[in-house]
């Protein structure tokens, strides 16, 4: 099981100086602060460098997933698309991490496509440089197993030579094929963490002589949005994500634990309708708009 770390990010409210202490999973204590994550980033040139805030997102990040920002695990990576701002990474490692240290993983097992299309088990004979993809089941508890395909046509980073791509292509298909699929079958309590690479996937970098427009928000009426309706979006990603819809009590499960994930709160203060504000249902709306696109975006081959 994953420790949990306590922490209360609104100190920084009264002293913006304040160090977080962070244990690693090596047990090394790892001083975080303000300072320290703004000068672990390199703006692109002309832009400014993170502000409070997204440097708060990466701090609540790499305390709440142990995930160390010196160590490659997580970072801040600028994205052009919707006004330039900075988003926050993680490396596919904490994914597996969270989802391997979830009560009800049972599991994961995979196996070869080969050029026929025939999903072979990985203890079958197979030609190596017959195989075109691989697949792989994802297992919880008192669940459906989440059966998830990648392509090497479709995920191939290179076509030099001299790439992990070329030499190792199977060993490279594993590792996209086992983040991709327990980040799918676990989106409930990981939807928002993204590698890098799936943020650069859709941040469009302008021309220089272009005029970057504000950042692009829903527009939709705060009093269209309501909790009943929030829920209801949600319950349908999580039907698209997982192959079957998550029954009522399922549901409200998962969505409060999305809830405190995005809204940087606990449980408690999300666990019933009453609690929303129209500030944080408008939060949780965009945020469910945001699980849309990176639903959309994965290669889901059921």
């Amino acid at each position: 099981m994953e420790e949990k770390q306590a922490y209360d990010l609104s100190v920084i409210a009264e002293n913006r100086e304040h160090t977080f202490l962070l244990k690693t999973r090596t047990n090394t204590i790892v001083p975080l602060n303000i300072k320290a994550i703004m000068n672990l980033v390199r703006p692109p040139s002309g832009q400014r460098g993170p502000d409070v805030m997204e440097c708060l997102k990466l701090i609540d990040v790499a305390l709440g997933h142990g995930a160390d920002p010196y160590a490659g695990e997580c970072g801040l990576l600028p994205v052009f698309s919707g006004g330039f701002h900075y988003e926050v990474w993680v490396a596919a490692q904490v994914r597996m991490r969270k989802a391997l240290s979830q009560p009800d993983y049972e599991g994961f097992e995979w196996g070869y496509i080969t050029d026929d299309y025939v999903r072979n088990e990985v203890s079958s004979p197979v030609c190596t440089d017959k195989v075109i993809g691989l697949w792989g089941r994802v297992y919880r508890k008192g669940r459906k197993p989440f059966y998830h395909e990648v392509w090497l046509s479709e995920v191939k980073r290179s076509d030099s030579e001299k790439s992990s791509w070329a030499r190792s292509p199977i060993l490279m298909m594993q590792k996209v094929l086992r983040d991709q699929a327990h980040k799918f079958a676990y989106a409930d309590v990981m939807g928002n963490l993204n590698t890098d690479e799936e943020l650069a996937a859709y941040n469009e970098i302008p021309a220089p002589s272009s005029t970057i427009p504000p950042r692009n928000r829903r527009r939709v009426s705060s009093q269209e949005i309501t909790y009943e309706s929030c829920l209801e979006r949600f319950r349908s990603r999580m039907e698209k994500v997982l192959g079957a819809l998550p029954n009522e009590e399922e549901s409200k499960t998962m969505f409060t634990q999305f809830a405190a994930n995005t809204l940087l709160c606990s449980e408690e203060d999300v666990s019933s309708p009453e609690k929303y504000t129209a500030e944080m249902l408008a939060k949780l709306d965009e945020a469910i708009a945001e699980l849309d696109k990176e639903v959309s975006n994965g290669t889901n081959h059921s």
